[in-house]
């Protein structure tokens, strides 16, 4: 017979087990925030970032492909006396049309 001091263990198991699986879902909900939120933050800092000296080395590059230059060098010949070799640079795009033309005509 059950007496007014009793607890009502039935009630207490269902709300610590009502409470734990509430407790998880907020913990899984705070984490899957969390790491979103960092997801978006380290997309905005990559898509922000900005490398000076490698970008400033790739214009660089850029600008002597697109350009018409001579460059002299000086070498060696067999007989171990320096010469200055003159090269010419053009446009790679330039380049490029010359060699496709070059193997398109037959017989060279």
């Amino acid at each position: 017979m059950a007496r007014y001091d009793d607890l009502n263990t039935g009630a207490i198991a269902y709300s610590v087990v009502a409470g734990s699986v509430l407790l998880l879902l907020i913990i899984i909900a705070v984490k899957a925030l969390c790491n979103g939120m960092i997801e978006t933050e380290e997309e905005n800092k990559l898509a922000k970032s900005h490398y000076e000296t490698s970008d400033a080395e790739i214009t660089r590059q850029r600008q002597l492909m697109a350009a018409y230059d001579k460059i002299v060098t000086e070498q060696t010949d067999e007989n171990g006396k320096p010469i200055k070799v003159e090269r010419y640079v053009i446009p790679i795009d330039q380049a490029r049309e010359i060699v496709l033309h070059e193997m398109a005509t037959p017989g060279t």
